[in-house]
C-alpha cells in the first residue's frame, strides 16, 4: 500500500514542480516585456527631444565668454551644481553639451545658474548612450575653436574626469573632448574619486542640496537611484583634495 501511494504522490510532485517554473519562466517574460516597453519609451522620447533641440536657438555669448575667469564644460545639466558647484559665481560660464531640446531642463539648468549668478548655453548632443559616436570630437572641433579663440589667456577651463567620476559614458566622452579642444589652456578635472574630494562645509551643502532637489526637481528620483556616489559627490567639492 505504501509503494503504490508513493507511485501516485511522485508524479504530482514533479507536476508541482514543473509548474512553478512554468509560474517563474512567465514572471520573467513579463518583466523583461515591460522592461523593453518602458526602455523604448524612454529612447523614443529622447529622440524626440534631440529633434526637438534644432529647433531652439542656442548660442553661445562669445563677449561673456570673453570676459570669464572660469569656463566648465559639462555633459548634463546639473553636472554643473553636483560636480562643479564651488566654481559656480559671477565671472563663471557653462557650457552644457545636452538637453537643448528638453524644455524642463532647460528651464531648471537657467534657473540654477541665475541662483549661483553664473551665465552658460546649452547644446544639443543627444542624450542617449546609443549615440555614443556623436559624443566624439569629430563633431565638436568647429564648435570650440571660436570659442577658444575669444578665451582670455588665464582662464582657467573645467571639465570631467577623462575616466568619469561617475561611469557615465557622456562624462567620460566629455573629458576627453575638451582635453582635444582646449590644447593651449591648461584644464583641470573632477576628482575620479569620491574619497579623493574635500568635505563641502555645511552651509554650502545647504544651499547645494536646494538647487539639486528643489531647482533640479525633475531629476532628483533618477539620481536617487545612482547612490552611494550621488550622496558621495552630493557632499563633496570635486576638485578640492
Amino acid at each position: 500500500m505504501r509503494k503504490s501511494g508513493a507511485i501516485k504522490i511522485a508524479p504530482l510532485f514533479y507536476k508541482m514542480e514543473i509548474k512553478k517554473k512554468l509560474i517563474k519562466k512567465r514572471h520573467e517574460l513579463l518583466l523583461l516585456r515591460d522592461k523593453c516597453k518602458y526602455r523604448s519609451k524612454v529612447f523614443i522620447y529622447r529622440i524626440k527631444t534631440w529633434i526637438r533641440g534644432f529647433f531652439v536657438n542656442q548660442k553661445p555669448d562669445y563677449n561673456k565668454i570673453a570676459l570669464c575667469k572660469k569656463l566648465i564644460v559639462c555633459a548634463h545639466p546639473d553636472d554643473e551644481t553636483l560636480f562643479f558647484f564651488s566654481l559656480m559665481q559671477k565671472g563663471t560660464y557653462v557650457i552644457c553639451l545636452s538637453n537643448c531640446g528638453e524644455k524642463t531642463r532647460r528651464q531648471e539648468f537657467f534657473q540654477a545658474l541665475d541662483y549661483q549668478e553664473a551665465e552658460g548655453v546649452m547644446f544639443n548632443a543627444p542624450d542617449i548612450q546609443y549615440a555614443q559616436w556623436m559624443w566624439n570630437k569629430i563633431f565638436w572641433k568647429r564648435k570650440f575653436k571660436k570659442i577658444e579663440r575669444v578665451l582670455s589667456e588665464d582662464c582657467e577651463v573645467y571639465t570631467h574626469s577623462i575616466k568619469g567620476e561617475s561611469g557615465h559614458c557622456h562624462h567620460f566622452a566629455v573629458g576627453k573632448i575638451v582635453n582635444s579642444c582646449f590644447e593651449n589652456f591648461k584644464i583641470r578635472h573632477t576628482v575620479e574619486k569620491v574619497e579623493d574630494a574635500k568635505v563641502l562645509t555645511e552651509s554650502d551643502l545647504m544651499k547645494k542640496t536646494y538647487i539639486m532637489t528643489d531647482i533640479y526637481a525633475s531629476q532628483i528620483k533618477m539620481l536617487t537611484r545612482w547612490c552611494p556616489w550621488f550622496d558621495g559627490f552630493m557632499k563633496t567639492d570635486s576638485f578640492l583634495k
